[in-house]
């Protein structure tokens, strides 16, 4: 009974960890729609002839636009001059946001601008480290980043002759600290 009992638990939390990313773009989701609703409705009152389509799917209509005309003035120089402000003047207040930034648009397929390479670096053995800046012909910046979490951890300063370059790319990283290193030996072989 207590293994039933076991199994049976241990059953219902891997289907809350599997569910629960799903419910939560759900409810993001619900919520964006939620906020265009009014629009919706505001639209639907002006049109002289009547929409085939409900108030409901057109916020889903308008929220893809509204992401699409985002994504076309962050491209664009007014877009690209006011993110760039967000990101000097309050997004530095987020520690690892840059660092967040450039690994999920990688992930997704956007292009960045700069992506940090993932370096090895001798501290108690090699640890993962994301190549921030060259300071000089012999040093450079390394963001060191911790498990479970990759966005904290710490700047380090370190000789260029002591790092190892890595064929890793930040998601794998990424990846690797968020599992605590569990199931990463394909990964980690080819770095």
């Amino acid at each position: 009974m207590k293994v039933l009992l076991t199994l049976f638990t241990q059953t219902v939390k891997g289907g809350v960890f599997f569910l629960l990313p799903l419910v939560l773009i759900l409810v993001l989701l619900k919520k964006a729609v939620e906020i265009i609703m009014p629009l919706s409705h505001w639209v639907n009152e002006i049109i002289p002839f009547e929409l085939p389509f409900s108030a409901f799917t057109l916020s889903i209509i308008l929220l893809v636009f509204l992401c699409f005309i985002a994504g076309w003035l962050a491209k664009k120089g007014i877009g690209k001059k006011m993110i760039l402000w967000l990101e000097d003047n309050l997004l530095t207040l987020f520690p690892g946001y840059q660092l967040m930034k450039s690994t999920y648009a990688a992930k997704v397929g956007v292009g960045m601008d700069h992506e940090f390479p993932v370096v090895l670096v001798p501290i108690d053995g090699w640890m993962f480290g994301f190549l921030v800046e060259e300071i000089n012909e012999k040093e450079v910046l390394i963001f060191v980043p911790s498990a479970p979490s990759p966005w904290e951890g710490n700047l380090v300063i370190f000789e260029k002759n002591n790092i190892k370059p890595s064929r890793l790319k930040p998601s794998d990283v990424v990846t690797i600290l968020k599992r605590l290193g569990v199931d990463s030996k394909s990964m980690i072989e080819k770095a």
